[in-house]
Formats: structure tokens, C-alpha cells, sequence
């Protein structure tokens, strides 16, 4: 029986905590914009280059990390890596985002 329940708390261990927020709390949304690196160079822009371009339009940068598209490429010197930057930023400065050319990003 102690076993069982500690399975299922481990289990459960992985689901989301969920808490209030108050009216003031910020509400935020992660956007991304393609690091444009290539296989083999060191080439592309930097997650700084990016965030300069959202500090520059005053958005606030709240996070940054450096993701992919999730989709395969081909193995080859040259051919695009898929990297991304990815911003956490508030979700009142999205359309400013967009029209730096960041998408928002899904999981």
C-alpha cells in the first residue's frame, strides 16, 4: 500500500502547481525569431543581437533562452540548424513583436 502511494505522488509530481495571481501581475508570452545559423559555420545572430532588437523597440525582455523548431533537418555543411531565440516578454508588447518579425511561440 506505502509503495502504491508513492508511486502515484511521484506520479503527480509533474503536473503544473497552479496559484492565484493578483490584477497586477504581469501577463506574459513567449516570441520567437529564427537565429538564421547554419550547419558546420559560425555563423547566425546572437540571443543579444535579438534581444537588442526587442530592447530597442522598449520592450522588456523577462527571459531568454535559445531554442529549435522541433522539425529535422537535412545533415549538411550550409543548410539551416533550426535554432531559434526565444523571449519571454510581456504579452502587451506582442503586435510591437511582430512587426520585428518574432512569432509567438507554441509548444
Amino acid at each position: 500500500m506505502a509503495l502504491m502511494f508513492s508511486l502515484l505522488c511521484v506520479g503527480c509530481s509533474h503536473l503544473p502547481v497552479h496559484s492565484k495571481q493578483s490584477n497586477h501581475a504581469q501577463q506574459s508570452i513567449e516570441v520567437y525569431k529564427s537565429l538564421q545559423s547554419r550547419q558546420c559555420e559560425n555563423s547566425g545572430l546572437s540571443l543579444s543581437q535579438l534581444k537588442q532588437e526587442l530592447q530597442t523597440a522598449k520592450i522588456q525582455v523577462l527571459a531568454e533562452r535559445e531554442g529549435d523548431t522541433g522539425k529535422a533537418y537535412i545533415q549538411m555543411c550550409g543548410a539551416p540548424d533550426g535554432r531559434l531565440g526565444v523571449f519571454s516578454i510581456d504579452v502587451k508588447d506582442l503586435s510591437k513583436a511582430t512587426t520585428l518579425g518574432f512569432k509567438p511561440f507554441t509548444y
